[in-house]
């Protein structure tokens, strides 16, 4: 069990990095500009993301890049 959370913690973080480096990179340049997001759909994909790589070990890259399962699931 200790080992579980310690998998968890550190998938968590390092999504968390993930997610932290995205909304950094769509503000970036934008100076004093109010910039509006969708952080449901970057919540979205760091909750996809880390859920997939705790249960299942697999890497979506969801929070990087487009993925199709990302999008489905969402309409689903």
């Amino acid at each position: 069990a200790k080992e579980l959370k310690g998998f968890m913690f550190d998938t968590f973080s390092d999504h968390s990095v993930k997610v932290i480096d995205k909304l950094n990179e769509m503000t970036k340049g934008k100076g004093n500009d109010v910039v509006i997001l969708d952080v449901q759909d970057i919540f979205q994909k760091y909750a996809l993301e880390s859920i997939c790589k705790i249960a299942f070990g697999l890497n979506l890259n969801c929070i990087d890049t487009e993925v199709s399962f990302a999008t489905d699931w969402d309409i689903a």
